[in-house]
């Protein structure tokens, strides 16, 4: 791990020894690095194409942060933003985790492609983790069990934010249809998936509150196993 990450996510910024006085910010250059994630995805992400959104040279970005590692560290611990807290028992509190750890992954749908890479865990993004092991705190099971079973959620969120992005894409551009089938003749080979794109229009985007209402209900179902297994403990 670096040090240089490790520093900047816990110990913040240190004033440049020497140079002309800092014309910009960590704090504004992760934001701005941010905002085009957001907007372009992590793959639009360089320091040039950074640079240009801050009317800064490329170099000058060098000052206040080693590379775009460390900018990357950075900008997962400050879109995440700090865990709240989330009361009640534990299934009420575990899902509240979860669906605000849905809301946050859409929010920041870049999240998805960089959360799995090595790299430093900052503050805040530990924060979630000390808050979903305090919304677990009542679950009936020891320390180690509570913490597989928040991995376990945790798995859950980031596959279905995955799953539901990439079905807004192929609402857009629909990677087959029923149409397409029936009109080579290939509908009865998949009667069951025929069954299925007869009751749902993919091509039509999603409702608001689609995604979270089915992301809801497959957490039901998860937790429901949580919660036999915990009673056969």
């Amino acid at each position: 791990m670096s040090d240089a990450m490790t520093g900047l996510l816990w110990d913040g910024a240190r004033p440049p020894a020497r140079g002309p006085r800092p014309g910009l910010s960590l704090e504004q250059i992760t934001a701005e690095a941010i905002a085009l994630a957001d907007a372009e995805g992590i793959g639009a992400l360089t320091m040039p194409a950074l640079a240009k959104r801050l009317s800064a040279g490329t170099m000058s970005l060098y000052r206040y942060v080693p590379g775009k590692d460390e900018l990357i560290a950075l900008m997962i611990d400050t879109a995440v933003g700090a865990a709240p807290g989330f009361p009640g028992e534990w299934r009420e509190a575990v899902t509240g985790w979860a669906l605000a750890l849905h809301r946050t992954f859409f929010r920041h749908q870049w999240l998805l492609d960089v959360v799995t890479r090595p790299r430093v865990m900052g503050p805040r993004e530990l924060g979630w983790l000390e808050a979903g092991l305090s919304a677990a705190s009542s679950m009936p099971l020891p320390p180690e069990l509570r913490f597989l079973v928040l991995l376990v959620v945790n798995a859950q969120v980031r596959g279905v934010v995955g799953d539901q992005i990439a079905e807004e894409d192929q609402a857009r551009r629909p990677m087959f249809t029923p149409e397409m089938l029936r009109e080579r003749g290939r509908a009865g080979d998949f009667p069951q998936l025929m069954a299925v794109m007869d009751a749902i229009d993919f091509t039509a985007p999603p409702a608001p509150g689609d995604a979270e209402e089915r992301f809801l209900f497959g957490l039901s179902l998860l937790l429901d196993g949580v919660e036999s297994f915990i009673r056969a403990a």
